[in-house]
C-alpha cells in the first residue's frame, strides 16, 4: 500500500479539501544480501491506476480527511493530477523508486531512495521499520516530499487564496515473500 496526502493551504485552505492518493498497483523488486547494507529494492507504480479520496483511505488518514469530497471534486482532482501541469501521466507513465544506499540495521535502515516522478530524479534519506518472519517481509515508511522538487508547481487558484500544500506526505507499506 502506497497513499500520497495532499493538504490545502491559502487563505482560503478551509473551502477546500485535503485528498488521499493511493497506488493500488505497486511492482517490484527487493534483493536482501547476506551483508544488509548492500540490500536493493525497486518499485514501479503506473500511475493510471492511483485512486484519489476512497473513503477507505481518507478514514485511514484521520479527522483531518474525515469529510469525503463530492463526486465532481475527486473527478477534478483526478484529471488535475494526471495532467501536464501535475503527473504529465501521457509522456510519464510511472513512478519508479530505487534504493541508492542502505545504513543502519537491519530492523531499522537508513535508506536513501532514487525517486523518478515526471522525468525527474532526486534522492532522498528516509527512515524504515523492518519485520522479518517466515519468508515474508514487511517494510514501513513515513516521508515527506515536495511537489517543487519535481519540478511541479502545486495547484493555485483565486490568485493563490486556495492552494495545495507543496508538501506530500507519503505512507508506504511493503509486504513481500519469497520467491
Amino acid at each position: 500500500m502506497y497513499a500520497f496526502s495532499l493538504y490545502r493551504a491559502g487563505p482560503l485552505a478551509a473551502r477546500g479539501h485535503n485528498h488521499v492518493v493511493q497506488a493500488k498497483t505497486i511492482t517490484g523488486e527487493i534483493a536482501l544480501s547476506p551483508d544488509f547494507q548492500r540490500s536493493t529494492f525497486s518499485i514501479v507504480m503506473p500511475v493510471a491506476d492511483f485512486i484519489v479520496d476512497s473513503a477507505e483511505a481518507r478514514m485511514v488518514e484521520g479527522e483531518e480527511f474525515a469529510k469525503l469530497p463530492a463526486p465532481e471534486f475527486i473527478e477534478g482532482t483526478t484529471r488535475n493530477m494526471m495532467g501536464s501541469k501535475v503527473l504529465d501521466a501521457a509522456p510519464f507513465p510511472e513512478i519508479e523508486i530505487r534504493t541508492v544506499d542502505v545504513i543502519g540495521p537491519s530492523w531499522a535502515p537508513d535508506v536513501t531512495l532514487r525517486i523518478r516522478l515526471k522525468g525527474v530524479e532526486r534522492d532522498m534519506t528516509v527512515p524504515v521499520a523492518i519485520q522479518y518472519a517466515n519468508n515474508r517481509l514487511e517494510a514501513i515508511t513515513v516521508f515527506e516530499v515536495k511537489q517543487t522538487d519535481f519540478g511541479i508547481s502545486p495547484l493555485s487558484i483565486l490568485g493563490g487564496a486556495l492552494q495545495v500544500a507543496d508538501a506530500i506526505r507519503v505512507r508506504m507499506r511493503i509486504v513481500a515473500e519469497k520467491s
